[in-house]
């Protein structure tokens, strides 16, 4: 009888953009010392996908300067050059440790598509181009089970790599007042534990990202619940 080989966990390295991303590149490789996992790279595409509904209109860029929209052909083309950088900067990552990977471009929004994907043994890592220069610390958004040591060790690592220090988010003040926290902070790197932590749902890892600013890695992204799930809105109800 063939007796199956058991599945890696995945290390899903996901962005927006490829600028993105590459500030996710750089914390694959400490992340891999703590355990094996396949590597798998998604892309959402859905910021491109706006940019071809509104074409003809402007925006300001990076420079300050009004910008046309481009059309939904130039989109088009944007959206298929991230991904081909993307999947390039992926293949190199992990030939360097001769891993097997995969990689998808979905054109849903990040947060969603990570959740809807995310298997239970699975790391999530969300790249975002930190705003500030300087370096900040590792936050950790763990939980007060007997899991906390698998998130702590995880930041401690990370860290380690980043040349700077953990700080552990009290995380008995509950999901709102964490995410304060985290937007008053100036952060290299979030670890959140959402298997048993203060934070549960999809829209709560949705404003997890914007507040903080920099990469997120997501332990425990299957058991988020989605923003329509009855049971989430119960407990919003209860807030």
């Amino acid at each position: 009888m063939t007796v199956p080989t058991p599945r890696l966990p995945r290390l899903l390295i996901a962005a927006e953009c490829f600028s993105d991303a590459q500030s996710a590149f750089r914390l694959v490789r400490p992340l891999q010392e703590l355990f094996s996992a396949q590597l798998s790279g998604l892309l959402s595409s859905h910021e491109f996908a706006e940019y071809a509904v509104t074409a003809g209109q402007q925006i300001v860029s990076a420079t300050g300067s009004f910008v046309d929209i481009p059309s939904p052909r130039h989109a088009h083309g944007i959206a298929a050059g991230e991904a081909r950088a993307f999947r390039r900067a992926l293949a190199e990552v992990a030939d360097k440790d001769t891993r097997d990977w995969t990689f998808r471009s979905l054109s849903g929004e990040l947060i969603s598509e990570v959740c809807g994907l995310a298997a239970p043994e699975d790391v999530v890592l969300l790249g975002r181009r930190p705003i500030c220069r300087s370096e900040g610390r590792v936050l950790l958004i763990g939980s007060d089970t007997s899991r906390r040591q698998s998130a702590r060790a995880l930041a401690e690592r990370m860290a380690l790599a980043l040349m700077t220090a953990v700080r552990e988010i009290e995380v008995r003040r509950g999901g709102n007042d964490v995410l304060r926290t985290v937007d008053r902070s100036h952060a290299a790197l979030v670890v959140a534990d959402f298997r048993e932590g203060p934070l549960k749902k999809e829209s709560e890892l949705r404003a997890l990202f914007e507040a903080a600013r920099c990469p997120v890695v997501i332990l425990g992204a299957s058991e988020i619940r989605s923003s329509n799930d009855p049971g989430a809105a119960a407990e919003q109800g209860k807030e």
